[in-house]
């Protein structure tokens, strides 16, 4: 006759330790609190190079980038807050921010030191026919 033997029936358990996920999870969390403010997002753009200069301290700041691009018929690329725009685009856009911000808003111009000069002086041309008085030109210090 065989012997038979009572083995306890396993129970599946009924709470689930979060202990090491939530501590994992922290340490990601701090992470990227900690290294995402150090990240330059948007465009890259090679600025001139020049001697230091008085920093602006802006007020309400709009950045207007022009990017250089390997095209014959168009060889910029014109960039409002990240977002790409025409000569057209960028007059009624910064008239619309100059009636909403009108005697607090400043330009900071951001250009790529290979784009024709005719395409930055169209854009000043544009920024003072809509009647901003406040503009920048953001460059890079140089090194010594």
């Amino acid at each position: 006759m065989p012997i038979f033997r009572r083995r306890p029936t396993v129970q599946p358990l009924a709470s689930i330790n979060l202990t090491s996920l939530l501590d994992v999870t922290f340490v990601l969390l701090l992470a990227f609190m900690i290294v995402a403010p150090t990240l330059k997002t948007g465009l890259s753009i090679d600025l001139p190079k020049v001697e230091e200069s008085k920093p602006l301290t802006p007020r309400k700041s709009v950045t207007v980038s022009l990017r250089k691009i390997d095209e014959a018929e168009n060889p910029f690329w014109i960039y409002l807050e990240n977002r790409r725009v025409s000569f057209a685009e960028l007059r009624s856009e910064l008239e619309k921010l100059y009636g909403l911000h009108a005697p607090n808003l400043d330009i900071l111009i951001e250009a790529d030191r290979l784009v024709p000069c005719e395409a930055l002086l169209k854009v000043f041309a544009i920024v003072k026919d809509v009647g901003i008085e406040s503009v920048g030109i953001l460059t890079e210090p140089e090194k010594k």
